[in-house]
């Protein structure tokens, strides 16, 4: 304990948020704000968190196929009106040859539905058509 009776250790546990019962911590998760008629924003690593990975040009509605990374594929992808942030591959059309876009663009979802579910060697892919 410190001269004025507290342990440092207490002060540091004070960071995270306790779950239901009390014996594991949960750090306290970040909402980085971005004004909502903003179209593009810069990159931060640990800001924002991958949901899918765009594979292909599905169909001839104007949908893209989506290999999933998230668990909550409907919420994330099958929600019209869902914003979301596109990241730039090293793919075909890319801004920078070999590395990603470090600038983010802003996509809103008009509609997601499955395309493959997944299966023990792939993951599911959605069709996704975005405004």
């Amino acid at each position: 304990a410190d001269e004025d009776g507290t342990n440092e250790d207490e002060e540091d546990e004070d960071e995270c948020a306790d779950d239901e019962e009390g014996d594991e911590k949960q750090p306290v998760s970040r909402v980085v704000q971005i004004p909502a008629g903003q179209q593009t924003v810069a990159f931060a690593p640990g800001s924002f968190v991958e949901v899918g990975v765009i594979s292909r040009a599905h169909g001839i509605r104007g949908e893209v196929k989506v290999q999933l990374v998230t668990d909550e594929p409907k919420k994330r992808l099958g929600t019209s009106g869902r914003r979301l942030w596109l990241q730039g591959g090293a793919g075909r059309g890319s801004t920078a040859a070999g590395g990603s876009s470090a600038m983010l663009q802003r996509v809103v979802v008009q509609s997601g539905r499955v395309a493959r579910p997944a299966s023990r060697e792939r993951r599911a892919e959605w069709a996704v058509k975005f405004k």
